[in-house]
């Protein structure tokens, strides 16, 4: 899905695939630090400590600097990016935010599901959860790993041709 919307970025605005995805790891990478520095922010982490948080995911060497020097990994920035909105969703106990950020991490990439399994638990065994949704709290748990495993399979059904076709031709 992402290759795919890469792509047609490129087709639409008029200019190169490689080009279309060093803008869209800028773009993603600087949504990951706005969600971070929300997150940080919502926590009440001190204007000092989150400066520090801050230039020590952006300055380490292995964080992003692989991204920006190869940009074909934007789908990796993409998990990234949904899983740090999802876990801003299990701090503040957002329901948007968790379900949001779980569907855009599974999109980008399958790996997403077992955070969304350890995110349905924690739904259910968090009492802050408890005293948020009430008796919601069970659907939205099972909605937790539903809707990414759902995600899963739809992307799975609609790649399975393509994949098919791939290997008879190799």
């Amino acid at each position: 899905a992402v290759a795919w919307v890469v792509g047609v970025t490129a087709k639409v605005l008029g200019y190169s695939v490689p080009n279309s995805f060093r803008v869209w790891v800028i773009i993603v990478i600087l949504a990951i630090c706005l969600v971070l520095a929300d997150l940080l922010i919502q926590i009440g982490l001190s204007l000092p400590a989150a400066i520090v948080c801050m230039g020590v995911f952006i300055l380490n060497a292995y964080s992003l600097r692989p991204y920006l020097l190869a940009p074909g990994g934007v789908d990796d920035l993409g998990l990234v990016l949904g899983t740090t909105i999802a876990v801003r969703g299990l701090v503040l106990r957002s329901p948007a935010s968790l379900l949001g950020g779980l569907m855009l991490a599974t999109v980008c990439r399958q790996t997403a599901l077992p955070p969304a399994a350890v995110a349905a638990v924690a739904v259910m065994a968090d009492p802050a959860w408890r005293q948020r949704l009430g008796s919601r709290r069970v659907p939205f748990a099972i909605a937790t790993i539903a809707i990414p495993l759902a995600i899963y399979a739809v992307i799975r059904v609609v790649s399975h041709p393509f994949a098919v076709q791939a290997r008879r031709r190799a």
